[in-house]
């Protein structure tokens, strides 16, 4: 379930979707998705007229949170530097019930296990490009820069029945 948030401009719209843990926004730009943002609770705005990009992003998800074969993953616009690209790329393939470290993905990409912190921090695509997956060697490590969303990390590496302490 969705609901529109604002209007930007007439290629530029926020809807709101609920998940289990609590509404989720994400942001269509053109014919992509570009953004998906964890909330707090909030005042719900109606429900909406669905589109065929918002419908996508809303069965993507709706699969993933009903712990079922994927939908295909809506169309993405993904904005960063070629780096941050490059380390997007690596999370993606990092499957679902599995983690890494920042230290073993800094290895794998010749990077410092900072840098990876820092392009996963600057992920406008959690879930879909799974930051939540990339763990510290001691623990659960940060999430989207935030102390208050490390709830959020540990809720869907639990989701797909990783436990981490």
């Amino acid at each position: 379930m969705y609901t529109v948030l604002h209007m930007q401009g007439p290629q530029d719209s926020n809807y709101l979707y609920h998940a289990p843990f609590g509404p989720v926004a994400f942001r269509i730009k053109g014919d992509r998705l570009a953004g998906i943002e964890f909330l707090p609770d909030l005042f719900f705005n109606p429900t909406c007229p669905e589109t065929h990009l918002t419908q996508a992003v809303r069965e993507y998800l709706d699969s993933y949170f009903g712990c079922e074969e994927a939908s295909p993953c809506p169309p993405l616009l993904i904005e960063g530097t070629p780096f941050q690209k490059r380390v997007w790329r690596a999370l993606i393939n990092i499957p679902p019930g599995e983690v890494r470290t920042y230290g073993q993905l800094a290895k794998e990409l010749r990077t410092s296990s900072r840098a990876v912190a820092q392009a996963c921090r600057r992920n406008r695509l959690a879930i879909i490009i799974p930051c939540h997956r990339v763990i510290a060697a001691n623990g659960i490590g940060g999430f989207m820069g935030r102390a208050n969303k490390v709830e959020i990390k540990s809720w869907l590496l639990g989701h797909e029945g990783v436990h981490v302490h």
